[in-house]
């Protein structure tokens, strides 16, 4: 998300005492995902002059992958 020099490569973060903590998926990250870690992803794209487009949903790691916490649907919602 960004732009130029401003622009971050991650596209999530972990969730805890602190609402952005480790980890960061992005690359080069070395810290591994453990069971019961809970992270938001939430990839978005910046359009310079227009704003931004993007989606959120927070996920806990479990024994056989992701499992998304909250409900709110996938799909495009225009406001």
């Amino acid at each position: 998300m960004g732009v130029g020099k401003e622009r971050i490569r991650f596209v999530g973060h972990g969730v805890g005492l602190e609402l952005d903590e480790f980890p960061f998926p992005e690359p080069g990250q070395t810290m591994l995902l453990q069971e019961g870690m809970v992270i938001a992803l939430e990839p978005k794209v910046v359009l310079p002059g227009k704003g931004v487009v993007g989606i959120e949903n927070t996920h806990v790691v479990t024994r056989d992958g992701l499992e998304q916490i909250g409900h709110y649907p996938d799909e495009i919602t225009v406001v």
